[in-house]
């Protein structure tokens, strides 16, 4: 049985860098995306950067099979009064299609309305078709798409008011 717990120090960040990491790299090679070309991509992540966005507010949820980390969920205060955002939601390649990423997604509701969010946004690359559609399975709109000079990609912004 998977277990969420929330992130309460240190002691597993070389795990969740590592989740993070592995988790996006399948997307990465889809995307043909590089260092080079999609340096913030999370399939890139650095500790320092996983770091540094802890230090600015961002919450980690893991989900744990046993002892064994295997996915994961951010939760971070948005610019503005009740607006959230979900950040870096991954799940290791062998236990995706088991409603893990369902599971991290309510998570994530869950805790964004106990703070009394009204909104929760997220971007994600716009051709990844398959993302897109599960996200508005899952009660989120398009609001909207950017092209980025620094990205080879379109990115999808998406919406979901509580």
């Amino acid at each position: 049985m998977v277990e969420i717990r929330k992130l309460q120090d240190e002691s597993a960040i070389d795990d969740l860098l590592s989740v993070i990491q592995q988790s996006f790299m399948t997307v990465a090679r889809d995307f043909h995306l590089t260092r080079n070309n999609a340096p913030t991509n999370p399939a890139f992540l650095t500790m320092d950067m996983l770091s540094e966005s802890i230090k600015k507010g961002l919450d980690f949820y893991l989900a744990f099979d046993n002892d064994t980390l295997c996915g994961c969920v951010g939760v971070q205060p948005g610019k503005k009064e009740g607006e959230f955002y979900i950040e870096r939601l991954a799940v290791l390649p062998y236990y995706r299609h088991m409603k893990l990423g369902k599971k991290l997604l309510d998570t994530a509701i869950e805790e964004i309305i106990n703070r009394n969010g009204k909104i929760i946004s997220i971007g994600i690359i716009d051709e990844n078709k398959k993302l897109k559609q599960w996200y508005l399975n899952h009660g989120f709109v398009e609001k909207g798409t950017k092209r980025f000079g620094h990205l080879p990609f379109t990115v999808c912004f998406l919406e979901m008011d509580l």
